[in-house]
């Protein structure tokens, strides 16, 4: 498993190297589009996307960040507390 995770960052810091489409990319992904979405916007395949997205993800560039839906879980009211 350790062996994975090393090769998985060794690509990633190969691969830091960012150009125009990446920075779309990472436009996108702020705007909250999803996969098709960016992928048929910024016409690539949806697996070059993919693969993309991995990178800028794994390189920390961009924080994937999951917040609780509030309404559909039956909360009314709340708090967010910022760091």
């Amino acid at each position: 498993m350790e062996k994975i995770a090393n090769r998985i960052n060794n690509d990633v810091n190969d691969k830091l190297k960012f150009d125009k489409v990446d920075f779309k990319i990472i436009t996108l992904l702020v705007l909250g589009y999803n996969n098709m979405k960016i992928s048929s916007t910024l016409k690539i395949p949806l697996s070059t996307l993919r693969r993309r997205r991995k990178i800028i993800l794994l390189s920390n560039i961009v924080i994937q960040e999951y917040i609780p839906n509030f309404k559909i879980l039956g909360i009314k009211g709340y708090v967010t507390y910022l760091s």
